[in-house]
């Protein structure tokens, strides 16, 4: 059960990156101790046990890289395939 200990642990350890784990208050288990982890506190209070609550959702921004990479590709491909010449 998530409770006030629960929210005393994230406070304590609030501002820990990159080594904390579910008992120092990282509560979606991204290795910190940040807001989100309080709202995870927060949807979780007096319900089910701690669980992360966020699937992996790409971000704008890498639809868009992908979107220039494949632009770039096919223009590479283009380039390489033989060219017909007309004579006159």
């Amino acid at each position: 059960m998530v409770n006030g200990e629960d929210l005393t642990t994230w406070q304590s350890n609030f501002g820990l990156a990159g080594v904390a784990m579910k008992d120092d208050g990282d509560a979606d288990l991204d290795g910190d101790v940040d807001g989100a982890d309080f709202l995870t506190w927060q949807q979780q209070l007096g319900g089910a046990p701690l669980v992360p609550t966020a699937a992996s959702v790409p971000e704008p921004a890498a639809i868009w890289l992908a979107l220039c990479a494949g632009l770039g590709v096919a223009r590479w491909r283009r380039s390489l395939s033989p060219r017909s010449v007309t004579g006159g």
